[in-house]
């Protein structure tokens, strides 16, 4: 069963939750990488981490949130797409 993300701050019951400044956060750090390599979310974690937000998000953490993001499809009915998705399909 999948389950759909939650901007709003909020994921399932069993991961991490993501503020808005989270989101950004990640989504500008993975901008600047040209292609992202599993050692490099590490690094993204680290310079999160540098940035003063949540200090308790890993590597694979981020990397499930970004991969969760990027594979968000718009509700049918509603041609709108949440500019922090549209951001992480871009990137």
């Amino acid at each position: 069963m999948l389950h759909s993300t939650v901007i709003k701050g909020q994921v399932n019951n069993n991961g991490p939750k993501y503020q808005f400044r989270d989101i950004d956060s990640l989504l500008e750090l993975a901008q600047e990488k040209i292609t992202i390599y599993d050692k490099d979310w590490d690094d993204i974690a680290r310079q999160h981490y540098l940035q003063g937000l949540d200090r308790f998000k890993n590597g694979d953490s981020l990397k499930l949130k970004f991969y969760s993001l990027t594979k968000t499809k718009a509700r049918t009915g509603d041609p709108t797409i949440i500019p922090a998705v549209a951001k992480a399909k871009m990137t």
